[in-house]
């Protein structure tokens, strides 16, 4: 597929997924998708020094897993017994020996790591606010892996696994989330500090 259906399109989360059940119809075992997001910010202990980025813009990075609770999940509302069932576990999702494989192909392939990060998607269109990007940072800092905000991805894995799919989610980094401590420097300028 070329493009997708987004949820900040004015699409549901059950449109943005429906190409994950024509694929399945014709026959796809795996999902292999690509996010573009945002990369949070890691926090100096002292807010004086500048904020840093576990990544780069035009980074590839291997989603391994995903927090959606900011986006309404596509499997609400009638679920057709046929095609998959209504609780799915999401223990290997994205699945983790495509994850591993993937990793080993970019090592010996591109000689470059792919190095893992959560990825939490948002209802869009617009980029994170202080607050969220704050969170966001505090939550890398508590899961241990970098973490990335896009606003897809998610409907499309969901269905994908009730549907028993494996999934590999490759998110490219296309910009840094808001730098608060640009923010902190703007407003110290704007109260003469």
């Amino acid at each position: 597929f070329s493009g997708r259906n987004h949820y900040y399109e004015g699409n549901s989360a059950q449109q943005a997924s429906y190409m994950v059940y024509v694929a399945h119809h014709l026959g796809a075992k795996a999902a292999i998708m690509t996010a573009a997001a945002g990369i949070a910010p890691k926090f100096k202990d002292d807010k004086s020094e500048p904020t840093t980025y576990p990544a780069e813009v035009g980074d590839v990075m291997l989603v391994a897993t995903y927090f959606p609770n900011y986006l309404p999940s596509s499997l609400r509302g009638p679920i057709d017994g046929k095609v998959g069932q209504r609780f799915n576990g999401t223990i290997n999702v994205p699945s983790m020996s495509l994850g591993y494989l993937a990793q080993r192909v970019a090592r010996r392939e591109l000689c470059r790591d792919l190095r893992e990060a959560v990825y939490v998607p948002r209802g869009g269109s617009n980029y994170e606010t202080p607050a969220e990007v704050s969170e966001l940072s505090h939550k890398s800092k508590v899961w241990g892996l970098p973490v990335l905000g896009g606003m897809s991805t998610v409907p499309e894995l969901e269905a994908a696994n009730m549907l028993g799919m494996r999934s590999l989610v490759l998110g490219v980094v296309t910009n840094k989330m808001f730098d608060m401590g640009a923010r902190n420097r703007i407003a110290g300028e704007l109260h003469g500090k």
